[in-house]
Order: structure tokens, then C-alpha cells, then sequence
């Protein structure tokens, strides 16, 4: 039986270290390499007990130390509102495909987190960092592509106008952490194709949307299944724990962490992140019902400039032709040519999704490991500042805001509004 007793919870901090300390590695310079970082989490926060649904375990992250750092708005609930637009950077041309623009017409911030997908303008993307849009403002968002087959203003026979509207699913891991890790265009098609292929789909224009937008009754009842399940979980936590994120795994594997300033935020943008794991929980255990060594060689020799949708073929009974014009190539930037061709990890092997869940230590041996690796800045056109940590073994990613709101009131005191961790 689940508990969420205090007593229970795996506390960051020094606690945190001895646990790790104790976990097995498997050399004595990863065993150094762990001890050298100071904290695993912020100071006050810990893991609450797990729960496990169908081969998804998540764990509910708390805090004794909750803070506020004021109100912002999701993406989807500026869109509601009617207070924000999405649209293309228009500066040069008819768009860029890494950047767009967001027009801020509220009173209230707005956090578009990584991996948020946008549909419309000239083609789908996802956001490719946690990106903050200040009250009444307008500024640009960097984007990836997950679209490559259609470059121009019509979608599904409308035109766009040039404007988006967002999905009310995020990418799932492997297509988010291709962008916001790797900053490489190529993975992230590659891992497109990779997820419409487990899913089934074969969409003209290769849109991840296919997937994420799924019209199988029989499978978003599993998806909701979880969802709901994990819901409840989440409702059950008594309010003085002050949920502020949550880590996850599938089958035997940690794949993130998530946590955020303060229990409002995380409660506002949780929904949208717990679909895309049940999602993402669903192709993982549909991709070992087919050939998954075909399609990762597929993958792999497909990761430069091969036909993508392509992978759609080994899940279904015909070929699919490449109608990708010249055009559409030329669309790419050409900074973002693939400059790896690691194995792709959006498929999981039968062993590992069925294997025995990661205990809490699992869990924060992840993000020790990660946070060995210096905090660099990345640039950020958005109203918010990036520091980005990769190593061989995964990546972290802060997202940091100005202490105070107005230009007089800010200083040059950065806070940490939002972290990723996420695992290869």
C-alpha cells in the first residue's frame, strides 16, 4: 500500500548524498564525480512514495521551503483569455524555422515550457527551451521544426495567416531533448519519424501532430487510464506538502525530473506534462510489439537527409513516397545539419520497460550524475535567462528570471523559475 507519510519522503541535501554515496557505481571516479556536487535538488526538497501505472512510475517532488515568485499564465490559458498571439518572425521573409514570435497582450507572464507544440504558420513546431513572454510584451521564442514536409501557410486545406495555436499535448522525451539538449534539427526528425512510425501514423506532411493528436478510442483510454490513475495520486498528497514537481520512469529506466518555483505553477502547467508521459508510456510499450531493431537501423541510416516517414512503412502495409520538395529542404537551417548519429532513444528495449520500477536513489543518482557537469549559459531571445548542464549521461536545464518585474525593480539577481533534468 502507497504512503505519504513525511517519515517515507528521500530528503535532498546531505541526506541525499549519503543515499547516493550508498548506491553501486561502477567506478571510483564516478563514485568522486557524484560526491563533488554540493546538492542533488534545491535545498528543502524531497520525494514523496511512487506510484506505478502500467510501466509509468512517478514520483510527486515536494518542498518544506515553498516560495512564490507571482503569477503567470500558460500558454493555453492565454489563449483562452485571447490575450496572446503566435506567429511567424516575419523580419525576414515568410518565417524562420527556429524562431517565432509571442505577443503578450495580458498583464500576467507567460511560461511556454520546452517541447510545448504549435501548430499552424508555415509548419508545426515545438519551443525548444522553458521561454518566459513579460506582461505586455511581444518578443522571440526559439522553435524546432516538427514538420518537415510542409513549408507554406496552408495546414489541413486552411490558411494559417501565419499564426499558431498550441497542441494540447508537449513532444514526447526523445523529439523535446533532441531540441533542447542538442539543439540539433536532424535528431529532431529523426525522432518525429521514430514516434509517428511506433505510433502507426504516415502523415503527408511527416507532422508530429499525427501522433500527438491521437484518433484511436483504444488508445487514449489507456492513456487516460494513466493519466487519471497518476491524478489521483497527485490529489491524495496532503496540502502542507507543497507538490512543486514530479520525477518518472518507465520500466526500468529514470527518464526526468521536472520541478518549479512554487506548487501554483507546477499545479498550472502539470495536466499538459502528464498527458505527454502517458503518451509517451503508450509508444513505449507499442514499440516492442513491433520490429524495433528494423526501425532503430532505419532511423540511424535515415538521420542526415533521408525520407523520415519512411520509418512509417515498417509499422504499416504500404511504402510511403517522399514528396518533400526542394523547397521544403531549403527551409532547414542550415546550422541545424545533425551533427551525431547516436543511437535514437525513443525506443526502449522489452527488458528494460519491463523491468523492476528505480527506487527514489535511482532517481537522484540521475540527477547527481547530471549536475556533475558545469552550468553553462545558453542563449535565450525570450524574457528569461538559460543555464544548460550536458554530459554523456543527460542534461539540466534552469530557467532563470529577474527578481524583480518592472525595469525599475529589477536587479541583478537571477531566481530559478523552472529545472529540467532529463536522462539519455
Amino acid at each position: 500500500m502507497m504512503t505519504l507519510d513525511r517519515g517515507m519522503r528521500v530528503v535532498s541535501g546531505i541526506l541525499l548524498v549519503l543515499v547516493v554515496g550508498a548506491c553501486d557505481v561502477n567506478t571510483q571516479s564516478e563514485t568522486a564525480r557524484e560526491e563533488a556536487v554540493p546538492e542533488h535538488l534545491e535545498e528543502g526538497r524531497y520525494l514523496l512514495d511512487p506510484v506505478t501505472v502500467e510501466k509509468l512510475t512517478i514520483w510527486p517532488v515536494c518542498t518544506d521551503e515553498p516560495s512564490s515568485l507571482g503569477e503567470f499564465m500558460t500558454l493555453k490559458e492565454a489563449e483562452e483569455s485571447g490575450c496572446v498571439t503566435l506567429k511567424e518572425d516575419s523580419t525576414s521573409g515568410d518565417g524562420q524555422v527556429n524562431r517565432i514570435v509571442v505577443e503578450n497582450r495580458g498583464s500576467v507572464p507567460i511560461l511556454i515550457c520546452a517541447g510545448t507544440v504549435i501548430k499552424g504558420g508555415q509548419q508545426d513546431r515545438q519551443i525548444g527551451q522553458d521561454s518566459v513572454v513579460a506582461a505586455r510584451g511581444q518578443t522571440s521564442v526559439e522553435t524546432f521544426c516538427v514538420e518537415r514536409g510542409r513549408w507554406g501557410a496552408i495546414r489541413a486545406g486552411a490558411a494559417t495567416q501565419g499564426r499558431f495555436t498550441g497542441a494540447d499535448y508537449g513532444a514526447p522525451k526523445a523529439v523535446r531533448e533532441s531540441a533542447q539538449y542538442d539543439g540539433d534539427q536532424s535528431l529532431v526528425w529523426q525522432n518525429v519519424g521514430l514516434s509517428n512510425a511506433i505510433a502507426g501514423k504516415s502523415p503527408k506532411t511527416s507532422t508530429l501532430l499525427a501522433t500527438l493528436e491521437e484518433t484511436d478510442a483504444e488508445r487514449n483510454a489507456v492513456r487516460a487510464r494513466v493519466a487519471t490513475a497518476i491524478e489521483s495520486h497527485f490529489e491524495s498528497v496532503p496540502a502542507e506538502e507543497h507538490v512543486v514537481g514530479f520525477a518518472y520512469a518507465l520500466g526500468s529506466k529514470p527518464m526526468g525530473m521536472r520541478i518549479f518555483a512554487d506548487p501554483k505553477l507546477f499545479e498550472a502547467q502539470f495536466p499538459t506534462l502528464l498527458h505527454s508521459m502517458a503518451m509517451e508510456a503508450d509508444l513505449a510499450d507499442n514499440a516492442v510489439s513491433i520490429n524495433t531493431e528494423a526501425i532503430l537501423n532505419f532511423a540511424v541510416a535515415t538521420s542526415s537527409h533521408g525520407n523520415l516517414r519512411g520509418l512509417a512503412a515498417l509499422n504499416t502495409a504500404d511504402a510511403v513516397t517522399d514528396d518533400l520538395t526542394d523547397g521544403n529542404r531549403q527551409a532547414v537551417p542550415p546550422t541545424y545539419e545533425s551533427a551525431t548519429n547516436r543511437r535514437p532513444s525513443a525506443v526502449l528495449s522489452s527488458e528494460i520497460l519491463n523491468g523492476k520500477p528505480p527506487t527514489a536513489a535511482d532517481m537522484m543518482r540521475m540527477v547527481a550524475r547530471i549536475n556533475a557537469a558545469g552550468e553553462q549559459a545558453r542563449a535565450n531571445p525570450a524574457d528569461n535567462r538559460t543555464g544548460v548542464r550536458r554530459n554523456e549521461l543527460g542534461g539540466s536545464a534552469r530557467c532563470y528570471v529577474p527578481t524583480g518585474r518592472s525595469s525599475a525593480e529589477r536587479s541583478s539577481a537571477w531566481i530559478t523559475l523552472t529545472q529540467d533534468w532529463t536522462s539519455r
